[in-house]
């Protein structure tokens, strides 16, 4: 158990260290996990597993946010300065750290599924077999899903034919050659591996130290993310039944009535949401300066949607000096923002699918408790005369507000964009130049890193 904790250490050592991945895949190799024990550690290493790299992507390009011309200048990353104008060319013939990441992440979860299935007659703690599995099961299609967010078309259930999905790799053999999967295989390998981890993954978060340990997924944040991805999928059925579940199981939302106001330079909520109800995983989104309280401004459009009595603004945002406007409503306490489903993302899907399914009333019912949480006592807006279309258009502007800074803005920007009367253009001016983000722009698939393309003959996104 030592050997391989030391061995972990070491491989996060390298990836901070280096970025040739295959020296880091070849190292994994060599990891002979045997004891459940050892897999569960695999599982814990939260500095790989619960980074949630590729969500800082779509921070970087969803328009929620602006620099000033000598901030954008000083940035260091030519891929964050080539995403932040969405430029053809992201990484300009280097290897992405990100995708790196992610699969990287994907190895761990393989290596974990088939040591598990190597070792299961010597494994005699079978609840303790199963909840492993199911967290590798979990992190592994968590991990699809966020890459093909970005490295691969929108979802379109009415225009699957021909979209290209990800790399599934589904094995810990390094030398193995794994084509392009299609879009729905993608999407179907992620589903059916969640609903298999549905049936694996234990009740509650396991309890250390009196404490919920949320850094270990569970079946309520396991319901949580699939209410998202059926969302995305335009599923609004499931997504309405995998929303319910979870509130059946927690449904307390913060009342931002009680949320103190903190000083201008602290952070609102506390450190990695350990009594937030709200947060169903630990998850952290990679960091870069780019998002750095100093560095980001929060677009003022976007700031001016808050209104007078929405308690949102004062807990989202504060200036730093006196005249921008900056994050500080992270889930996480501190500077990295939080990726994985809230509660109150919850709700919103919930509300959503709801009139999308023609349940106004239910819709109403849902959005009443929301609202009651975000907006000062006595002042909740009255939505009981709101028809269908602007009761959707009133959910999908609080989830803007709600779901600011959470890794969401991108996901929903791509899917609305498939319907007219919710297309979205982004523009950004730099130096005197405006650079725009179209809707259907083919700028919503990132290129994939030119050496897996030269390496494994994959076909290049055209943007």
């Amino acid at each position: 158990m030592k050997k391989l904790l030391l061995l972990i250490v070491g491989i996060v050592f390298l990836v901070s260290c280096t970025k040739d991945f295959l020296s880091l895949k070849r190292d994994m190799k060599n990891v002979v996990p045997q004891s459940l024990e050892d897999f569960q550690a695999l599982m814990d290493n939260s500095a790989v597993i619960n980074l949630n790299s590729a969500y800082l992507l779509g921070e970087i390009g969803a328009g929620d946010f602006y620099l000033k011309d000598e901030t954008w200048n000083a940035l260091s990353s030519p891929w964050v300065k080539n995403a932040y104008n969405w430029q053809a060319d992201i990484f300009q013939g280097s290897q992405s750290d990100i995708w790196n990441r992610m699969y990287e992440k994907i190895l761990y979860c393989n290596i974990v599924l088939e040591g598990l299935e190597r070792n299961k007659n010597d494994i005699h703690d079978i609840q303790g077999y199963n909840d492993v599995r199911g967290q590798a099961l979990f992190w592994r299609s968590y991990s699809f899903y966020q890459l093909a967010q970005f490295f691969c078309a929108v979802y379109d259930k009415q225009n699957l034919e021909g979209r290209i999905g990800l790399p599934l790799r589904l094995e810990s053999d390094i030398d193995q050659k794994v084509g392009q999967s299609t879009l729905l295989q993608t999407y179907n390998q992620i589903v059916v591996n969640l609903l298999e981890a549905e049936n694996l993954l234990k009740e509650e978060k396991p309890i250390i130290f009196g404490v919920y340990f949320k850094s270990r997924p569970s079946k309520i944040a396991l319901r949580a993310l699939l209410s998202r991805i059926y969302l995305q999928m335009q599923e609004y059925v499931k997504a309405k039944e995998y929303a319910q579940k979870v509130l059946t199981m927690q449904s307390q939302l913060l009342d931002f009535n009680q949320v103190p106001v903190k000083p201008v330079k602290e952070y609102t909520f506390d450190i990695f949401g350990s009594t937030n109800p709200e947060v169903l995983l630990y998850d952290v989104m990679f960091y870069n300066s780019v998002i750095a309280q100093s560095r980001l401004i929060v677009d003022s459009v976007l700031l001016r949607s808050y209104e007078v009595n929405d308690l949102r603004k004062a807990r989202f945002f504060t200036s730093t000096n006196g005249v921008d406007t900056t994050f500080r409503g992270s889930y996480n306490g501190n500077v990295d923002l939080h990726g994985f489903v809230t509660l109150s993302e919850v709700y919103l899907i919930l509300a959503e699918s709801s009139v999308r399914e023609n349940d106004i009333i239910r819709a109403k019912e849902i959005m009443n408790v929301f609202l009651s949480n975000r907006y000062a006592n006595s002042t909740i807006k009255d939505i009981s005369s709101l028809e269908k279309s602007a009761l959707l258009n009133f959910i999908l502007q609080e989830r803007k507000k709600e779901l600011v800074f959470k890794g969401v803005r991108w996901q929903d920007l791509r899917r609305l964009n498939l319907e007219p009367e919710f297309e979205t253009t982004i523009t950004r001016k730099i130096e005197g130049i405006s650079y725009k983000l179209l809707p259907k722009s083919q700028k919503y698939i990132y290129p994939l890193p030119d050496d897996e393309v030269i390496l494994n003959g994959y076909k290049q996104v055209v943007r």
